[in-house]
């Protein structure tokens, strides 16, 4: 690149770039047309068999589903709860480790073996764009910036998820799940420590609406400057009577009331979940994506053998060497 470069030399640069970039792709399709085309004979029947593969895997009892749930943290941290939930992935059969196996762990009643229909396990953040204490989104791509300052990761909630071709046991999983989760001893000193809390902050509420309550009819009854009764027949009150609040922020309190007591409704475990564990719509293994990824893997296979059917002389003699 020369001092004399303008930025129209670079554009045109970039799109002579761009130009043998897409002409050199058309080429190499061709080529790969050219090739099945001559070794058809290999390409069809692989590509059939890629085909038949993606509609045998996208079969009912074959697919899978993701199975997800909003979870409610009673005094539990995100972080916490995300690393006892991951520790699912790490469970092994139970032949090999037992000690460390999934249905000791996760107490499976039942036949032991449908518990390893359940896996993948993940975690989620929830993000609250507003600080208004109500779940936006689920950052599912870590893409949250830790520098915003508006938004912030919910500390009571996180999204659970995991993959299963078993959604008949989805309620028996979910109760596994749960318990596992609600066994952990860090869990279980947060939740209970976090419950007493809550407990003494709606006793302290309940306690200081009553006394307001109790209090305020005489309190503004003889509050008021310079205030006269005269004894005549209607006692009449002269004077500044402008009243000050005895509690500025009454409704405030009352609205911070309902808020206490609605968690402390809710806190009656460690981890809980808004609405349960539900399947997604969607399979992963669904038939459209499974034909086309059977198709498009099947028939790069069949190229990669044509070539190498192609070029068996020259592989044979470079081999001799």
């Amino acid at each position: 690149m020369t001092e004399n470069t303008s930025l129209f030399d670079l554009i045109l640069a970039a799109c002579r770039g761009i130009k043998n970039g897409c002409l050199a792709l058309w080429h190499f399709c061709g080529k790969c047309v050219r090739l099945s085309l001559r070794k058809w004979y290999i390409t069809v029947p692989m590509v059939i068999a890629g085909i038949a593969l993606g509609v045998w895997a996208s079969n009912m009892e074959n697919r899978f589903w993701r199975v997800e749930a909003t979870a409610i943290l009673n005094g539990s941290t995100p972080e916490l709860v995300s690393n006892r939930y991951n520790n699912l992935n790490k469970l092994f059969p139970t032949a090999i480790l037992p000690a460390q196996g999934k249905p000791e762990a996760l107490e499976w009643e039942g036949d032991p073996s449908e518990c390893y229909d359940f896996m993948k396990f993940e975690a989620f953040p929830v993000i609250d764009c507003l600080r208004d204490s109500v779940a936006d989104y689920v950052d599912m791509k870590s893409s949250f910036d830790p520098t915003d300052t508006l938004s912030m990761i919910m500390q009571n909630r996180l999204f659970l998820r995991f993959v299963t071709r078993d959604i008949q046991n989805i309620a028996k999983a979910e109760e596994a799940i749960l318990n596992y989760l609600n066994s952990d001893p860090q869990l279980i000193a947060a939740f209970e420590a976090h419950k007493a809390n809550l407990e003494w902050e709606a006793t302290f509420c309940d306690r200081q609406v009553n006394l307001l309550d109790s209090f305020t009819t005489q309190f503004y009854f003889f509050q008021g400057a310079e205030a006269h009764i005269r004894p005549e027949r209607f006692q009449v009150f002269v004077g500044d009577r402008d009243i000050t609040l005895l509690h500025p922020e009454i409704l405030e309190l009352v609205e911070h009331k309902k808020l206490v007591d609605r968690e402390l409704a809710l806190c009656t475990a460690p981890v809980v979940l808004e609405s349960g564990f539900m399947v997604s719509p969607r399979a992963i293994n669904r038939r459209s994506n499974s034909i086309a990824i059977g198709f498009a893997v099947f028939y790069l296979l069949s190229l990669l053998v044509s070539v190498l059917v192609e070029q068996r002389e020259n592989i044979r003699a470079w081999m001799k060497k």
